[in-house]
């Protein structure tokens, strides 16, 4: 078994409220501290529930730079053919983010793929030696293993920094994230 490297837009970031209770004075300090991590741009829409804390990606903005912000990104990332053309021109039959998220669930191009990362830390401002675990929801738009490494986050954080920095033009370049999964 090996690992991959995928960098993904996070369509939904969710935390667990009990959890959130115990790593937080309050859930009012979670919520400023989730927004300021981010939602920095309001990109994002807060939902909740009795068990969850979301940020939604919101639709209008979405709908707004999805596709110019994939042509960006595939031509920055790709040099070769990933199935990225016809990724993207199926997806400019509709402009519907709900839409573009199911045909990520289809898996039908591999530079177009859901996904969703179970464990991803969060930092806690008042405790630095403790995480809150989130969920993010994400479409693939980057596939790359298998790789064999581990403790990379600083690199990792990097890679997400610079693409979002090249990508600035766009309110969804925030939603990026770089992981290694299995």
């Amino acid at each position: 078994m090996g690992q991959y490297l995928f960098i993904g837009i996070a369509t939904r970031i969710s935390a667990n409220v009990k959890n959130v209770k115990e790593a937080f004075k309050s859930i009012g300090n979670f919520k400023k501290h989730f927004e300021q991590t981010f939602n920095r741009n309001g990109i994002y829409q807060m939902e909740e529930t009795d068990e969850r804390i979301d940020l939604c990606l919101n639709p209008e903005v979405a709908e707004k730079e999805w596709l110019q912000f994939l042509d960006s990104f595939y031509k920055l990332r790709y040099t070769s053919d990933y199935g990225q053309a016809d990724a993207i021109k199926e997806m400019s039959k509709t402009n519907n983010l709900q839409e573009w998220i199911d045909l990520a669930d289809k898996k039908q191009y591999e530079c177009y793929q859901s996904d969703f990362l179970q464990y991803f830390p969060m930092e806690i401002p008042d405790n630095p030696y403790r995480d809150l675990y989130l969920h993010l929801d994400l479409v693939l738009l980057s596939i790359d293993g298998k790789i064999f490494m581990e403790g990379y986050n600083d690199l990792f954080a990097f890679f997400t920094r610079i693409i979002r920095e090249k990508l600035a033009d766009y309110r969804l370049s925030d939603s990026l994230f770089v992981y290694i999964t299995d």
